[in-house]
């Protein structure tokens, strides 16, 4: 295990304490012929007869990607309430008075599909695919064979956890769906009515695992169990029921009558159900807790060094080794921290000015306004729904990120909804400035926005999720947003972006001295509380509960910044910062590989004009 200190000694003390947020088978042709008969080529049937099938492997493979979107959406009732305003428009049967399937034969069922999918997938030429397709082939299979690798790490999966488990997301998620007739509020209650079903395939699968150890460390259990019993507050506290009567209030096929039986029905469906749910949740948790063999991170399951590799290699897009990844932390943590020392020498006044910052905005919109006035300076106009701004609920908030975004649909019907901290709304500072630019816009909100307006991308893409690139993009935007803050000092700027250059080093060292090299919790803790203070556990906690989750950022971010650092240097004067963000949006999420060869194309073409 590699000595934590031996790190640290190589920090320079000047590193600044404030910390960013990181916050179907290809057809062939019989030909019959006489033994007597010379055939003689031609060249034009030939030619004819290959366009065929082109033309035909084409029309199937956008079928065959149909019929995957149409079997996952239906596979997730819920992720088709969020995604899908009309089920209807795409065919689809409506299942929005239902909850997900999170039995152990639902996640047998989905490997399996997992496996004929990329077994037809294979049966297409690459070659007779459009250009768009073929993107759109390496992008599944990509994901199916990563999807099938994991399998064999199913068991080490954390469901339910601290940090926007099942416990939390579900509901969450449900709160969000929006409520447009009478008829959507029986279905809303139903779906309440199923927790405790839902709570019990959980616990089954949780029950499995816990024989073999393979649950979270206790004490993230205990903050489980924490947040279960902060949500069973008194029910008309609850986000769930407030969240329903928000709904209902803006009805007009209900008359006042109703809309006070309806929130009457909300308030008993959550005792007589959701609340038992939780409550059993809370019992089997308490039960089964002291089973795990987890103190810290995943290294101490059985093949936890293959687990934590297997996740880098999802987490970041890229087949990089843990060992070359920490060196690239390393080496970009000594370069930031050399900034920093060559800035604070030629101008050691900033030291003592770092935290002070500029003049807080003086309401939301005014924020919001930079915010836009970034993206018009630095992309193309694009045509971006509304998002909404919500409240995350404050028993969440100490473990919960300050902000987090829920997607627009793909129809576009539905807003996004971007979460923020109550301190954020008031606060105003900077540094919401960033999160909000992360969140927001030019952040996930546009990136989602954007990628769902493209008619070549298929719906079955829209559906999947490359952590590396959709966190990488926003964290990226970090950098954008940095520069449009007015600091006196323009060395303040450098200084802002040498820090999360650090800081997104360390972090990435943190989860990999955690799940890869086995350094304790206390050791981490101790040796990085210099850097991080009061926040240290928080973000150690963060780390154990979600092996892999920082690396997305840090080098999805680094990865597009370094992309973006080769067409600079290869087009000079012709590179256009709006045409090169185009290009980095325009397909959608896709992993890093196939995003370099999407800029290596353009750049290439550019050259060649």
């Amino acid at each position: 295990m590699r000595q934590i200190n031996s790190i640290k000694n190589k920090v320079l003390v000047s590193i600044l304490s404030i910390i960013l947020l990181f916050s179907l088978i290809l057809q062939g042709c019989n030909n019959s012929t006489n033994d007597d008969i010379t055939y003689i080529p031609d060249s034009q049937q030939d030619k004819n007869i290959t366009e065929n099938i082109k033309i035909d492997d084409s029309s199937r493979f956008n079928s065959f990607l149909d019929t995957m979107f149409k079997e996952y959406i239906a596979s997730s009732p819920l992720e088709m309430s969020m995604l899908i305003s009309s089920p209807e428009e795409f065919g689809l049967e409506d299942t929005s008075d239902k909850l997900d399937d999170f039995s152990d034969e639902a996640l047998k069922q989905q490997y399996e599909n997992y496996r004929d999918d990329l077994e037809t997938l294979k049966t297409f030429n690459i070659d007779n695919l459009s250009k768009d397709q073929q993107l759109s082939y390496k992008v599944m299979k990509y994901y199916l064979e990563l999807a099938i690798e994991g399998e064999e790490y199913k068991d080490y999966t954390y469901n339910i956890r601290h940090t926007l488990g099942f416990h939390i997301g579900i509901p969450l998620t449900l709160s969000q769906i929006p409520i447009k007739s009478k008829e959507d509020t029986t279905k809303f209650l139903k779906r309440l009515q199923q927790f405790p079903t839902l709570i019990t395939q959980l616990m089954e699968g949780e029950r499995v695992k816990a024989q073999k150890g393979y649950i979270q460390p206790e004490y993230i259990s205990n903050k489980v169990i924490d947040q279960c019993k902060a949500f069973m507050k008194p029910t008309e506290e609850n986000f769930l029921y407030l969240a329903f009567c928000d709904n209902i209030n803006q009805l007009s096929d209900m008359s006042d009558s109703e809309k006070v039986s309806a929130k009457a029905e909300c308030l008993k469906t959550i005792n007589d159900f959701v609340y038992p749910a939780y409550t059993n949740l809370i019992e089997e948790l308490e039960d089964i807790k002291s089973q795990t063999i987890i103190t810290s991170g995943v290294f101490t399951f059985p093949k936890g060094k293959e687990y934590y590799s297997y996740l880098i290699k999802a987490n970041t897009g890229t087949n990089i080794t843990p060992e070359d990844l920490f060196e690239w932390a390393n080496d970009t943590l000594i370069e930031s921290s050399n900034e920093i020392q060559a800035i604070l020498e030629e101008q050691p006044e900033l030291n003592t000015l770092y935290n002070t910052q500029p003049k807080p905005f003086t309401n939301f919109d005014e924020l919001y306004k930079k915010c836009q006035e970034l993206t018009k300076d630095n992309f193309y106009e694009y045509d971006i729904p509304k998002i909404n701004n919500l409240t995350i609920p404050n028993y969440l908030e100490k473990d919960l990120p300050a902000a987090f975004y829920l997607p627009v649909s793909i129809d576009l019907k539905k807003y996004g909804n971007m979460f923020l901290k109550n301190s954020l709304y008031t606060s105003l500072n900077v540094n919401d400035f960033i999160v909000v630019c992360h969140e927001g816009i030019p952040g996930h909100h546009f990136q989602f926005s954007i990628a769902y307006q493209q008619d070549n991308i298929p719906n079955i893409r829209k559906t999947l999720d490359f952590s590396c690139f959709t966190e990488g993009w926003a964290s990226y935007v970090e950098s954008l947003a940095i520069n449009y803050i007015e600091f006196d000092n323009p060395l303040m700027n450098q200084l802002m972006l040498s820090n999360l250059d650090a800081t997104y080093a360390i972090l990435t060292m943190i989860d990999l001295y955690l799940h890869y090299y086995g350094a304790s919790r206390l050791d981490i803790v101790n040796t990085y509380s210099l850097y991080y203070g009061e926040q240290i556990e928080s973000i150690v906690d963060r780390a154990i509960a979600n092996p892999g989750e920082t690396l997305h950022y840090a080098y999805g971010r680094y990865y597009i910044n370094n992309l973006k650092e080769k067409a600079i240097e290869s087009l000079g004067s012709d590179f256009d910062i709006k045409e090169f963000h185009d290009v980095i949006l325009i397909n959608g999420e896709i992993p890093l590989f196939l995003l370099e060869e999407t800029v290596n194309e353009y750049i290439d073409n550019k050259l060649n004009r």
